[in-house]
């Protein structure tokens, strides 16, 4: 990661190709609600843990019958299910918080700052101002991308300790010899979870 304080959206669409986004309850109730009563499993996609690095993550595997698998929203062809024909992300309204401060992260500096990293790969212009919600008179406020990531982080805790539970009751059907519940059973709980 590369440190700044200026950067300019080229809206190459980068940010939404080669990376694959995880969703929590909350991102698909979101998305749901923007997209309508359209089937989720149209525009997410399961991973397994040979597909993934989760490292240091594991409490966002999902056990289903399939396996262990990470949510994630689809990317067919590498690049993300939302991204338009005009390199835009058109939920963006609604989009995961994953994807809310990227392609910035915050990081706190020996010397107590925040200061702004871009992620490797992202095209952009060093010497132009910021084309984004984090933008304050051409600058990046590292604040706003850090309470990005700190809400990120909080809706993450809530969804792993939904996974938890569900996860606790496959165990429970194998132990009955019963098989762990399907993928679109899990969705059904995501879509009605509080």
């Amino acid at each position: 990661m590369t440190e700044l304080t200026r950067f300019r959206c080229t809206e190459c669409g980068n940010c939404c190709r080669g990376l694959r986004v995880p969703v929590t309850h909350r991102d698909v109730q979101r998305l749901a609600g923007q997209l309508g009563a359209g089937n989720p499993a149209a525009w997410l996609e399961w991973l397994s843990p040979a597909q993934v690095d989760m490292t240091g993550e594991p409490e966002c595997f999902v056990r289903l019958r399939e396996g262990r698998r990470l949510l994630v929203l689809g990317a067919p062809e590498g690049a993300c299910v939302f991204l338009g024909e005009d390199q835009r992300c058109r939920v963006y309204e609604r989009r995961p918080l994953s994807c809310r401060a990227s392609p910035l992260r915050a990081a706190w500096g020996p010397e107590g700052r925040l200061h702004l990293q871009l992620l490797e790969g992202v095209a952009r212009d060093a010497a132009a101002p910021v084309v984004c919600e984090y933008a304050t008179d051409g600058l990046v406020d590292p604040g706003a991308v850090y309470r990005a990531e700190l809400d990120e982080r909080a809706e993450l805790a809530s969804y792993a300790a939904l996974v938890q539970r569900w996860n606790l009751r496959q165990r429970s059907r194998r132990r009955l010899g019963r098989l762990p519940d399907t993928a679109e059973r899990f969705l059904e709980l995501l879509l009605s979870a509080d």
